[in-house]
């Protein structure tokens, strides 16, 4: 219960590197419809900093989160995860 260490948080004014990130042959778009191209993937597959730590906290401090942000883990899944 009692802190160690403690340091403000920080924000980066980094701008994402441009990617070019096409794959693919088509693919569905939000209107449902095909679109025959590949798709840009150049702004997706990316997570912010907070949300990683989020997730990293949930499995390994699950009682530290509500119930709603925790993962469905057996005792199982944790002993494999440690």
């Amino acid at each position: 219960g009692k802190i160690i260490f403690e340091h403000p948080q920080l924000t980066s004014s980094y701008p994402y590197l441009v990617r070019n990130d096409w794959i693919g042959k088509g693919f569905i778009n939000d209107a449902d419809m095909l679109v025959n191209e590949p798709m840009d993937f150049s702004r997706k597959n990316r997570m912010y900093l907070t949300d990683l730590h989020q997730v990293l906290r949930s499995v390994i401090f699950p009682e530290a989160v509500s119930k709603e942000q925790r993962f469905n883990l057996t005792a199982d899944d944790y002993r494999f995860v440690y």
